[in-house]
């Protein structure tokens, strides 16, 4: 797999949508967002909006497959032809971020994060976080609902 080159990565924000009350939402200018008051952005929150990201979009992919492969059928000449599907083996994440406060609670310490690009920029670079970590795809094989059901 070769090096993705620096200037391709980009600052990674959590989506507004993916919050709940383990996980603080993100920055922004939303109907929450006090004026002049950053909203804290946890590391955790950010590697499962990555996560999450990734799943909406192989999701959408294959709908957008069914689609296709519906309106092949119809077609004689294209029913004979080879649908290819998106597969997502795995996703390599290499995130630069600057740590804003840490907060232990009941339920372990949670990192909170700055990822903003220009912000990093200004830091010196041994003030600069890395983290490097691989999102790997399974197929699931069996899921377990609860004790006495089984979906495979």
């Amino acid at each position: 797999m070769s090096k993705i080159p620096e200037r391709i990565i980009r600052d990674i924000k959590l989506p507004e949508n993916i919050s709940n009350a383990n996980n603080p939402p993100s920055r922004g200018s939303g109907p929450q967002a006090d004026k002049g008051q950053e909203k804290k952005i946890s590391l955790d929150s950010i590697i499962n909006g990555i996560s999450i990201a990734i799943i909406n979009a192989k999701s959408v992919a294959d709908q957008h497959i069914s689609e296709i492969k519906t309106s092949y059928e119809k077609n004689e000449l294209l029913r004979s032809l080879p649908l290819n599907i998106l597969n997502i083996d795995e996703v390599e994440v290499d995130l630069r971020f600057a740590i804003t406060d840490v907060e232990k609670g009941e339920q372990g310490t949670k990192i909170f994060i700055d990822t903003d690009v220009h912000k990093l920029a200004s830091l010196q670079a041994e003030s600069i976080s890395r983290i490097k970590f691989k999102i790997v795809s399974k197929p699931i094989m069996e899921y377990k609902v609860d004790d006495s059901k089984i979906l495979l």
